[in-house]
């Protein structure tokens, strides 16, 4: 999965609902604690922030963290929302 500003931009341009529901769905995919995860979902302020100071580089290694076939889900849950990401 490559992460480029494009791609950081199309997820920032998601309406709050679909944002919303994008990062719950990420979250639980990546294994994240679920009461957390709603929590962090619902401040979509506080995402769109830090949607908007991540660099490509950072998101790069946030993939190599989560290993292939979290990334691959999280993919997954990108085009579905109709943002491909490669």
């Amino acid at each position: 999965m490559n992460v480029d500003r494009g791609s950081i931009d199309r997820i920032l341009a998601l309406d709050d609902e679909t944002l919303r529901s994008l990062a719950q769905s990420i979250a639980q995919a990546s294994g994240a604690d679920g009461r957390r995860a709603r929590k962090l979902a619902n401040d979509v302020g506080f995402l769109r922030e830090k949607l908007a100071r991540l660099t490509p580089e950072d998101a790069r290694r946030l993939v190599e963290a989560a290993g292939e076939e979290k990334s691959a889900e999280i993919a997954r849950l990108l085009r579905e929302r109709g943002v491909d990401i490669g």
